[in-house]
């Protein structure tokens, strides 16, 4: 789930990334299971997607296909995109530097966006408490100007996460009350007296 953070807070803060990798898939939705609640998405744009994400923001480590399929299906919305272009301009009216930062600013950067429960540690400046140990000072007062709740970033991201990323959604830090865990795959029926022999 981190690869997925950072690749989003990536994407609003480098705009080479977020033009080539918006030009590169068209909005439209893919077909969806709704009796799997899974998505159809062609395995080469799986492909296509990590390629831009390594020449464009990290090679150094893998991205996850989870990662790639949350942003494949995200942007398959244009309104996801308006979303997103909306964060860039707020981040950068807020004047915080957002080049070359560490990976874990950037992590920190998407997990507040989709998870109020984060934004609101990080407002409070408690980033060990949210396990943000490692970044620097300078990192911390900067991702605390972002998180603030009255802020312009705040405006664009709650609306965001209504959209996408609901209580129920698995792309947040922190458990919510009604939070449910998504499967994939339901298992086969298990005899369990016998299974327990």
């Amino acid at each position: 789930m981190t690869d997925f953070w950072e690749v989003l807070g990536r994407l609003v803060t480098n705009g080479d990334f977020r033009t080539t990798l918006f030009g590169a898939f068209s909005t439209g939705s893919y077909a969806i299971d709704l009796t799997h609640l899974t998505a159809s998405i062609p395995k080469a744009q799986y492909g296509s997607a990590a390629d831009i994400i390594a020449k464009k923001t990290f090679a150094d480590r893998p991205v996850s296909i989870m990662a790639i399929g949350e942003l494949l299906y995200s942007m398959s919305y244009q309104r996801f995109r308006d979303f997103v272009e909306q964060l860039s301009k707020a981040i950068t009216a807020s004047r915080v530097p957002t080049a070359n930062r560490s990976q874990l600013f950037y992590t920190g950067l998407g997990c507040l966006i989709v998870d109020a429960q984060t934004a609101q540690f990080f407002h409070a400046g408690q980033f060990d408490q949210a396990h943000y140990t490692a970044l620097t000072n300078p990192e911390r007062n900067d991702l605390q100007t972002l998180a603030d709740p009255a802020g312009a970033v705040a405006k664009i991201t709650s609306p965001l996460c209504a959209f996408l990323w609901t209580v129920k959604c698995f792309v947040k830090q922190f458990a919510y009350d009604g939070h449910t865990h998504p499967i994939a795959n339901v298992p086969p029926t298990i005899d369990m007296p016998r299974f327990l022999l």
